[in-house]
């Protein structure tokens, strides 16, 4: 007996392995085809699926141009349908294939907006927007007492008016709070 582990389908082989491992792989084709299709239709978890299978691929095997395209490409529809993991993985690889874009901006403001609170600074740190540094700072802040001395100081670089009054509200928040 045999055990044979092809993508997520595990085969106990014994005799005539070979049609239990071509059957496998056809399996494992449907499987894939019908998960780019699930994407396709607008399933985040069908292309966060699809991206991370992409993903693992390209460790192993070399992988060509359109196959990283579709990877970012399944991690992009995947952080549009909110899905943080997706949004964190695309914001890291645009970063490296994509680095002279906008996109890894987009992707850490994203995480941000998903709670991630790494990359609201992150984010800051990226734009040069005035109303846009000003926003994820306060989001920060909102997110994490503690991360809000980093907003409030990456705010203050380029918009003293507004790093002044996000912390004179954090102040005022907290006064009422502590009544």
């Amino acid at each position: 007996m045999k055990v044979v582990l092809i993508g997520m389908i595990m085969i106990v082989q014994t005799s005539g392995g070979c049609a239990a491992i071509a059957a496998a792989q056809q399996a494992a084709r449907l499987e894939e085809e019908q998960t780019a299709r699930s994407c396709a239709e607008g399933d985040p978890q069908a292309c966060l699926r699809q991206a991370n299978r992409l993903r693992d691929r390209s460790r192993y095997y070399a992988s060509s141009p359109r196959d990283d395209e579709a990877m970012l490409d399944s991690y992009r529809r995947a952080c549009d349908g909110g899905l943080l993991e997706a949004c964190l993985a695309a914001r890291e690889l645009f970063a490296i294939h994509h680095a002279d874009s906008e996109e890894p901006l987009r992707f850490a403001v994203a995480s941000c907006r998903l709670g991630h609170t790494y990359s609201c600074s992150d984010a800051m740190r990226m734009t040069t927007v005035p109303d846009a540094r000003a926003d994820l700072a306060r989001r920060l802040c909102g997110l994490s007492p503690e991360g809000c001395p980093t907003g409030i100081s990456l705010l203050l670089q380029t918009d003293r008016n507004a790093a002044t009054a996000l912390g004179q509200e954090v102040c005022a928040t907290n006064d009422r709070l502590g009544e």
